[in-house]
């Protein structure tokens, strides 16, 4: 296992560096490749290479309430519905910087800081909205440190947005980004936010 678990950091590095050097990207690529780092981390959020939620125009997703509801919904580019709802408009939820409760460790050799001047130059740009700039600098906190297996699912949709918004994969991000929409669960009526209940990976 610990060759395994080695072999994987090295795919991570040496994948990273090769998408770093492809530059731009299909949306759909994009869409798997981007993923499929989290894959390399052991992150969660690489079950999405598997998931209906990375569809290219709408996709159906899990997400499992508190009190352990399980909820199909549809992701939408422009928000999350309840499953078989209709589409309609949502804006994009600001992660609040000031309150993240995870604890940021370096890790050595870290190839996630080939993403920082891309991440970076998004953020100086004076056309991009106030509330993806919020998730943008999460990224660039990520990206300082790499990724980690314990990486909040929610933190981790902001890097998958972000890198995608770096590959002028617009509609892709938006609806990765929305994986901070708050969603009310069908069956107690719970509101909690989406990607902390996500669980693409327990079916």
């Amino acid at each position: 296992m610990d060759m395994f678990y080695s072999s994987l950091r090295y795919a991570e590095k040496v994948c990273i560096e090769s998408i770093f050097k492809a530059g731009k990207l299909s949306d759909i690529d994009a869409v798997y490749l981007y993923a499929g780092l989290f894959a390399f981390s052991k992150h969660d959020l690489g079950y999405m290479t598997m998931s209906g939620y990375k569809d290219n125009l709408e996709g159906t997703s899990v997400a499992k309430c508190e009190n352990g509801h399980l909820n199909d919904v549809t992701v939408y580019n422009s928000g999350i519905a309840a499953y078989e709802e209709k589409e309609f408009p949502s804006s994009i939820t600001v992660p609040d910087l000031t309150s993240i409760n995870y604890h940021f460790e370096k890790i050595d050799d870290n190839p996630w800081l080939l993403f920082e001047e891309g991440i970076q130059k998004l953020i100086k740009n004076d056309n991009i909205s106030k509330e993806i700039k919020a998730h943008l600098r999460l990224s660039e906190l990520i990206v300082k440190h790499g990724v980690k297996p314990d990486l909040p699912v929610k933190y981790a949709f902001s890097l998958y947005g972000s890198l995608l918004l770096c590959n002028g994969s617009i509609n892709e991000s938006n609806r990765i980004f929305h994986g901070w929409d708050k969603i009310i669960c069908q069956e107690c009526g719970q509101e909690f936010i989406f990607a902390d209940g996500w669980c693409e990976s327990c079916l």
